[in-house]
């Protein structure tokens, strides 16, 4: 990270808003309330007998991971399958509200389902538009809503009754990057092609859209943080605009163009920006970097926990760091090639196989 930044005139005041709702794609960016291990880790369990196709996530002794035409609920402590909801295609990550689990169909699919947390027991399907308008990342739930991109489109649909609230066109086809929603916005982004990506705010009560501006090859999610949206292009610029769209704030992550996405996530303090083999965290009162640590190949989905940054690799690593150091406290040998993000929780760190591997591993501390 070379540090280089400009900023304009205005502020980005304001704390971290993270919407209500566990687990999917929000819980990736923000800080985990859950109790991991801290120390070194050992394994506690393996499957090797499928391939998992989203990032695996933890809550209550449970264990949610997606196949091809499946989506399943394991033990989290031993493993063994909970239950199993078959699918038309692929399916997102969950995320939970009180006992609902919403989860986003995509592939050969095109419905948003709400499933009964304790039995995965279909309580209602939403039908996102034509066959290509699968919900590719997992929905985001604020204020009783789940809000979630599919097609050309974000929608706005009651998780107790499946009712659509609200809709919004974005003008082309939208990006496979969740939405982010916090202070009443919803971001999403809209791709049209090579360099020809654009973020659009839309009010999260009404669905109207606020404003659109242009992000010219756009490579990571747009996190809302600290008052501000923040996002990654290909020429390795770290950006933030206020919650109007005005540039805020650019950073220089690097030189010559990005190949692979960039991964964000914050702990309310930070921004941890992963870009290819290089994790960095950006103080968010002074806009320098607090550390920088370089894996030996491309880096996964960083998660936050209280203390601990936990992130996999495509070589195989396994790495806990200090959230406020960047020490390394501890770097395992999977075995296993991974860009998803770890499921954190119950003293244990998930971690599924990306690259066409059928491993899903769990590591405990053993207290």
């Amino acid at each position: 990270m070379t540090g280089d930044s400009t900023r304009a005139s205005t502020s980005a005041e304001g704390a971290v808003t993270p919407p209500e709702t566990l687990g999917g794609t929000p819980g990736q960016h923000y800080c985990h309330d859950a109790v991991v291990p801290a120390r070194e880790p050992a394994l506690a369990w393996s499957r090797s007998d499928f391939e998992v196709t989203a990032a695996p996530f933890v809550a209550d002794g449970r264990l949610y991971v997606s196949l091809d035409g499946a989506f399943l609920a394991l033990d989290a402590a031993s493993g063994d399958v909970r239950y199993k909801v078959t699918m038309p295609g692929r399916s997102t990550p969950p995320a939970v509200l009180e006992e609902t689990l919403v989860v986003g169909g995509y592939g050969i699919d095109n419905y948003l389902y709400a499933l009964e947390r304790e039995t995965g027991e279909e309580r209602w399907r939403y039908r996102c538009g034509a066959s290509n308008a699968g919900v590719h990342r997992a929905p985001v739930v604020s204020e009783g809503r789940a809000i979630f991109a599919a097609g050309r489109t974000v929608r706005a649909v009651e998780v107790e009754t499946g009712e659509r609230l609200w809709s919004c066109s974005l003008g082309g086809r939208t990006s496979h990057y969740p939405v982010s929603v916090a202070d009443g916005l919803v971001v999403a982004s809209r791709d049209d092609g090579y360099d020809n990506q654009w973020l659009v705010a839309i009010d999260a009560d009404t669905g109207e859209e606020r404003w659109t501006v242009s992000t010219p090859g756009l490579l990571s999610p747009t996190p809302v943080v600290a008052g501000a949206v923040w996002y990654v292009d290909r020429e390795q610029t770290l950006h933030a605009r206020t919650l109007d769209g005005e540039a805020y704030l650019t950073v220089s992550l690097g030189e010559g163009d990005l190949r692979w996405r960039a991964h964000l996530a914050s702990d309310g303090e930070r921004l941890l920006v992963a870009v290819g083999t290089r994790l960095a965290a950006l103080d968010l009162s002074t806009f320098q970097w607090d550390w920088v640590v370089a894996s030996s190949g491309l880096l996964g989905q960083p998660i936050v926990t209280p203390e601990w940054v936990y992130v996999a690799t495509c070589s195989h690593r396994l790495y806990g760091l200090d959230r406020h150091s960047g020490e390394t406290h501890f770097d395992v040998d999977t075995g296993v090639r991974s860009r998803y993000a770890c499921g954190v929780g119950d003293r244990r760190v998930y971690v599924a196989g990306s690259m066409a591997e059928h491993e899903l591993l769990a590591y405990g501390d053993g207290r």
